[in-house]
This record gives C-alpha cells, sequence and structure tokens, in this order.
C-alpha cells in the first residue's frame, strides 16, 4: 500500500510541470493622446491570422491581450474624436509578454 502511494504521488509530481507550461503570449499597453494623457474607453484590436479579439482601455488607460497564439497580430486603437491608430507585425511569441 506505501508503495502504491509512493507511486501515485510521483506520478502526480512529474505531471503538475506539463499542466504549467505556456501556450502562448500576450501583448498589453497604455493607450495615450500626443499630451501623454490616457484614454480611458478606447477600443483596441488585435487581429491575428484565425482569430480577433477587442477590448476597452481601462480607466487608466490599459489594456491587456492574454494567452494570444504565436505569431504576427495586426493591433488598431479607436476612440471618438481621435485618429485611429494601427500598428502592424506585432509579434507574438510564446511565453513572452
Amino acid at each position: 500500500m506505501k508503495r502504491l502511494i509512493l507511486l501515485l504521488a510521483l506520478c502526480l509530481a512529474t505531471a503538475l510541470p506539463a499542466a504549467a507550461q505556456v501556450h502562448g503570449g500576450s501583448i498589453s499597453g497604455t493607450v495615450k493622446d500626443t499630451q501623454g494623457g490616457v484614454l480611458p474607453g478606447a477600443t483596441v484590436t488585435a487581429q491575428g491570422i484565425d482569430a480577433t479579439q477587442s477590448t476597452n482601455t481601462t480607466s487608466d488607460g490599459a489594456f491587456h491581450f492574454l494567452d494570444l497564439a504565436p505569431g504576427s497580430y495586426k493591433i488598431t486603437t479607436a476612440l471618438s474624436g481621435f485618429r485611429t491608430l494601427i500598428r502592424e507585425s506585432v509579434v507574438v511569441e510564446v511565453g513572452r509578454s
């Protein structure tokens, strides 16, 4: 019985690191105007090869796209009354931000 418990504990200990592996990367930033003021409520879109995600900036102008598939993304930022900003070829790598 002790051997069975030890074997189960060993199996669990080796399986846990595999569950913690990272499969994607992230894109984060802060949207500001030309004077450096943050812009809450701006729509930020990340368009990749196989998916598009959108989010709105928080009260401090921040946005986050987490666990994105590796690849190249086009980031578009839009807010009424401001010029739309597009960043092409933003590269996401596994485990990187």
